[in-house]
């Protein structure tokens, strides 16, 4: 396929589906919110490393992990169906644009001429991804996430029944872990353990620096 071809049509599969997510914006009122927080976590250079890391040699999506992790600041512990709905939302999309935006923008990177091309396939990839969080988030709006926050003031983990069958932990790194873990549950044990302590350990650095530049 040819670079202009190619970037003519992921183009038109992008205007396309604003286009179409635009009728519902209702449903992604609140998405600016996680957008703004995964655009400065991102800013973190060894959670950037770590996340395409788990990306490129597990198969990790990156987007996913970001909102699991932006769902366990505000409190929200997630569940192995809240996981299953993500990536029945996502799955296609990822599949059909994001993963081949990525995968051409990596082969243009080895040919000198198509450095123009591989340049206007960037915000492409952008616009992608903040597609995919729109995907991601009409998720959280259906299965009503937000509903289950933790309250923000104890200091031990509170772990406590509730009509929506999600377990409210208050410790953040504990939410964190388990979010990421759930998120992660499809690897093998021993490489997903391993890959939670990284990923959960580059999460805490970046909210960190976030936080002294508050």
């Amino acid at each position: 396929m040819g670079a202009l071809v190619a970037i003519t049509k992921w183009s038109k599969a992008i205007n396309l589906t604003n286009e179409q997510q635009a009728l519902g914006a209702e449903t992604v009122a609140s998405l600016p919110a996680f957008w703004q927080w995964a655009l400065t976590r991102w800013r973190h250079p060894a959670l950037e490393h770590e996340l395409l890391a788990t990306q490129d040699n597990h198969g990790a999506v990156v987007m996913e992990l970001l909102l699991v992790a932006w769902l366990a600041e505000i409190g929200v512990v997630i569940t192995d169906a809240d996981v299953s709905a993500l990536k029945a939302a996502g799955g296609p999309w990822v599949e059909g644009v994001v993963i081949p935006l990525r995968e051409q923008r990596k082969q243009w990177a080895e040919d000198s001429s198509m450095q123009g091309f591989r340049q206007a396939i960037k915000p492409l990839e952008l616009d992608a991804e903040r597609i995919l969080a729109t995907l991601l988030w009409q998720v959280v709006t259906e299965r009503q996430l937000l509903v289950a926050t933790a309250p923000a003031t104890h200091e031990e983990p509170a772990i406590g029944g509730s009509g929506s069958g999600r377990e409210l932990m208050v410790v953040g790194k504990e939410r964190l872990r388990h979010n990421i873990e759930t998120a992660l549950s499809f690897l093998p044990g021993p490489v997903a353990l391993a890959l939670v302590r990284n990923v959960v350990g580059s999460f805490m650095a970046a909210a960190g620096t976030a936080a002294s530049q508050d």
